[in-house]
């Protein structure tokens, strides 16, 4: 119930902001499979994340404060795409 009160609360500020910025939403899921073979034959296959890159989304944008100023800011979290965990010890970003 927390994490889906704290989901929509900083939905609803970027949903305030959002008009007067440039707002961007990514993100990367990198799931692999990986087969270990042993000595002895003992031989797993398992569903892995973050082979290459690390799963993670997030949000990216710039706000123009005017007389050439402008702000920028990237939020981003990391997560295990084959469990759906959170990555940084369970904190959102």
């Amino acid at each position: 119930m927390n994490k889906i009160l704290t989901t929509s609360a900083i939905l609803t500020v970027f949903s305030g902001i959002a008009a007067a910025t440039e707002l961007t939403l990514y993100g990367v899921v990198d799931t692999g499979f990986t087969y270990q073979h042993a000595e002895g034959g003992d031989d797993s296959f398992a569903m892995t994340s973050g082979n290459y890159a690390g799963p993670r989304f997030g949000f990216k944008g710039t706000e123009d404060l005017g007389d050439n100023l402008t702000l920028g800011f990237v939020l981003e979290a990391g997560f295990n795409s084959d469990t759906g965990t959170q990555g940084e010890d369970g904190k959102s970003f």
